[in-house]
């Protein structure tokens, strides 16, 4: 962002306990329906949103420990890779799927 002269920053909202959507399962190798965090992030440029993004993790990963919320406690913000590190989970693979579109009326 300092590159483009724009001030960058993110908001986020977690939810615990969110049941996976099929989809979802899948690609995090877990069951329809088994408990999940949800992280909805919005990136933004001198405070104007520019991305949004949505994070799913696995709550038997992280239930009862410090890095339960991405955003929250004494590990907050430091990356998926870094956070499941402190909790002895080494992440050897990681993939995003990004989904370039226009905004819904509720994104909007």
């Amino acid at each position: 962002m300092l590159a483009a002269g724009k001030r960058g920053g993110w908001e986020s909202r977690t939810e615990a306990k969110v049941p996976a959507p099929a989809e979802i399962a899948a690609r995090l190798g877990i069951g329809e329906g088994e408990l999940c965090v949800r992280t909805a992030y919005e990136f933004l440029a001198d405070g104007r949103p520019v991305q949004l993004s949505t994070s799913w993790e696995p709550y038997d990963l992280t239930a009862g420990t410090l890095v339960v919320l991405p955003e929250g406690g004494p590990h907050a913000g430091i990356g998926v890779v870094n956070r499941m590190a402190e909790i002895g989970i080494v992440v050897s693979h990681a993939v995003e799927q990004p989904e370039p579109r226009q905004a819904t009326a509720e994104e909007v």
